[in-house]
């Protein structure tokens, strides 16, 4: 499987938190590869869409209100490439069974 080492989502419609002056806005976050304790902290939640938003406010350094607010087509890409990394095939590390 050949996946990218890191990924760029560009959010389909920017997130602005807060108000006036003091608003943030994202654009999008970088993804990359979960440690494993990214991958526990993802584990926190009640439900798998609670899972990803975890890992993207983790991975990305973003707030977790940020991730909350992504579109569902935002959301799951990012849930396709995150679980990627756990759905490729690799050899163990003293070789083939």
């Amino acid at each position: 499987m050949n996946q990218l080492e890191t990924l760029k989502l560009e959010f389909r419609t920017p997130i602005i938190i807060g108000q006036g002056d003091g608003a943030v806005t994202y654009a999008s976050v970088d993804l990359r590869e979960p440690t494993a304790g990214e991958l526990e902290q993802g584990q926190r939640a009640d439900t798998p869409v609670g899972s990803v938003i975890n890992l993207v406010a983790a991975i990305g350094k973003i707030p977790r209100l940020v991730a909350e607010k992504m579109c569902g087509r935002d959301i799951n890409r990012a849930s396709k490439y995150l679980s990627s990394f756990q759905d490729g095939h690799e050899t163990a590390a003293d070789g083939p069974n």
